[in-house]
Order: C-alpha cells, then structure tokens, then sequence
C-alpha cells in the first residue's frame, strides 16, 4: 500500500498578512481530501469569488465573522477548530471546510492559518452543516503527517537559530 502524501497549494492572488493565512490541502491517497482539487475545478470568476472571501477572512479583525461567507464553529467544544468558506452555484450551497491552526506558537503566535481540507454540498432547504464534513477537517487536523506538512511550509524558527535534522 502506497504511503498516503499531503501537500499544501497555495492561494495565488490573496493579499500578504503576517496575521493570517489560507491554504488549501492536497493528498494522493486520501479520497476525502478534495479541496485542492474543488478550487482547481472551479471557473475563474468563481475563483476570484472565492479569494475574495479568503481576503475578506484575511483582513477581519479576530473574533469577527461573515456568517454569509465563512465562519468558524465555537459554539461547539468539538469542532472548535474547524471553519467554512461558502458560495452558491447552481441552486446549491457549497462549502470548503478547514481547520485554524496556529504554526509559529515560538516566532508569531498570533498567525492564523486556514487550513482547507474538504469540499461540501448542502441542498438549500437544509440549514444545519454536515457533521461528517467537520469530522474530516478534524481528523485532519490531528494528522502527524499534515502537521509535518505545515511546519514544513511555516517554519517556527527565528533567523540565525541552529535547526535540528535527524
């Protein structure tokens, strides 16, 4: 069995922050990572849509929502971590569901990283989300090799710091 790789792609376009960030996922090997690929798919205008709403995220002061656009999941101890992107296309609402982590605790603790897993449908007359979307993005989010993947995009080391290899 062929060993399972996660990569982060990154959003082309989004404005620079050294307060937040999104990324989406990418995985040979983990059919329930698709959010790399959904973007990918999506026409340009949608893209733009959809960057727009990344920035829109990027440039909120923490603890302010867009509940229209995305939002995170507090109010439940579960899925704390967890967050939503959203957009309409076709009389059907769709979702990227992520989690929020913190990669640099030792050199920027306050950044936020988007982390964008999976992608969702939900039929207009359903209100309530699919907890079994959220579930993905946290069983994710606890993986030692999407963790690796992260620290390995954003390094938590100061400049000049000698780097442990093994």
């Amino acid at each position: 069995m062929a060993p399972v790789i996660y990569e982060l792609v990154s959003v082309e376009q989004l404005r620079p922050s050294s307060r937040r960030g999104v990324v989406l996922l990418r995985s040979d090997g983990d059919a329930d990572i698709d959010a790399a690929a959904t973007f990918g798919g999506l026409s340009s205008k949608k893209q733009r849509e959809l960057r727009d709403r990344f920035d829109t995220w990027i440039e909120h002061a923490p603890g302010q929502h867009n509940d229209l656009w995305f939002h995170g999941f507090t109010n439940t101890e579960a899925y704390r971590d967890c967050f939503v992107f959203k957009w309409r296309e076709k009389e059907a609402g769709h979702r990227l569901y992520g989690f929020i982590c913190h990669p640099q605790p030792n050199t920027n603790k306050r950044f936020q990283l988007c982390v964008l897993t999976n992608h969702g449908e939900k039929p207009r007359a359903k209100w309530q989300t699919d907890l079994s979307e959220l579930d993905i993005a946290n069983r994710t989010r606890a993986n030692r090799h999407v963790l690796a993947v992260i620290s390995m995009n954003f390094p938590d080391q100061a400049s000049g710091t000698k780097q442990w290899t093994s």
